[in-house]
């Protein structure tokens, strides 16, 4: 039986891609799909990206840097250099998501491993 696997990452906030790559995944008989993370930020998208991700059956999910930047956020751990453009960005960003995300969403990104080995068919796969 042959095992087609989408390799999906870098959301980034990002509904409209993610439901054009969720119909062109209908077309290519996919049977497993995996996420290697960048779920959130900087789009405006939070919780449908976790509800899609889940109709898709979604069997592997990781956090990338843009989720971590989410959750420095989320938790005060941002730098203190609000005269540093990249700072304000990210905090301005992170404080949008903050107001958006469900809690659920927000608890299942923080338990979201950044690293990931798959075994397929004898094949050690380093995500």
């Amino acid at each position: 039986m042959k095992k087609r696997i989408a390799i999906l990452s870098d959301i980034h906030g990002n509904l409209t891609a993610l439901n054009a790559v969720a119909d062109d995944m209908k077309n290519q008989e996919i049977s497993d799909c995996w996420f290697l993370g960048d779920l959130v930020m900087p789009g405006p998208a939070t919780n449908l990206l976790f509800d899609k991700l889940e109709q898709l059956n979604t069997s592997v999910y990781l956090r990338g840097n843009w989720d971590d930047c989410f959750l420095n956020v989320k938790d005060h751990i941002v730098g203190n250099h609000l005269d540093d453009p990249s700072d304000v960005y990210i905090g301005m960003l992170g404080h949008y998501v903050a107001k958006q995300i469900k809690q659920k969403n927000e608890r299942i990104l923080r338990s979201l491993p950044i690293h990931m080995i798959k075994n397929v068919n004898g094949l050690s796969i380093n995500l």
